[in-house]
Order: C-alpha cells, then sequence, then structure tokens
C-alpha cells in the first residue's frame, strides 16, 4: 500500500485545513486574507497499464529536496488561488484561536 498522499489528496488536506482556519474565531473582527497557496512538491509519476490505466502521480515531499530511486520523479511548483463563493467578491479569510496568554 502507498503511504505517499496523491496530488488530489494532498490538495485536500490544503482545502480542509483553510476551512478549519476560515472557521476558527469566525466572530473575530480580526480576519486574515488569503493570497495565493504556493507549493513545491516532488512528485513521482508512474504510468498503470492494468485495471485502470492511466497515470498516478505521488506526492514524495513538500519543499526542500530528495532523490529516489523507485521511479520518474520531477519537481512540480502548483499554484492555489483559493475563492469563497459564499461572499460576493470571492475573497477568501482565515483566523486562529488565539493561545498566547492575556499580557497583565
Amino acid at each position: 500500500m502507498d503511504v505517499e498522499p496523491s496530488l488530489c489528496e494532498l490538495i485536500r488536506a490544503v482545502r480542509r485545513e483553510l476551512e478549519s482556519a476560515h472557521a476558527a474565531d469566525a466572530d473575530s473582527p480580526l480576519r486574515l486574507e488569503v493570497g495565493t497557496v504556493e507549493l513545491d512538491l516532488d512528485v513521482e509519476v508512474t504510468r498503470t497499464r492494468s485495471g485502470d490505466a492511466g497515470i498516478d502521480v505521488r506526492v514524495l515531499r513538500v519543499g526542500g529536496s530528495m532523490e529516489s530511486a523507485r521511479g520518474t520523479t520531477t519537481r512540480m511548483h502548483v499554484v492555489l488561488t483559493p475563492r469563497d463563493l459564499r461572499t460576493a467578491d470571492g475573497k477568501y479569510d482565515v483566523s486562529a484561536p488565539d493561545t498566547e496568554p492575556t499580557p497583565e
């Protein structure tokens, strides 16, 4: 069983994290607008010929560098631009719970 996430699974994980940050402190007056999200990935590309024939892209590493002897690896730069379909301008904002102690 492969332990490396597919590109689709990685994008879903990024989306879940953004949704979690968006929901955190939803009533807070301070929100941060999200711009582009850029990921540098090392991916392994394999072609399958039986069953569900096609190309499989597995993420080996996010950022940094590595070598692999298992298959064809390449560097991929992915740019995601979050859009919020619930707002008129499509801007997306996030917050996070404040975990710092209140200054005395």
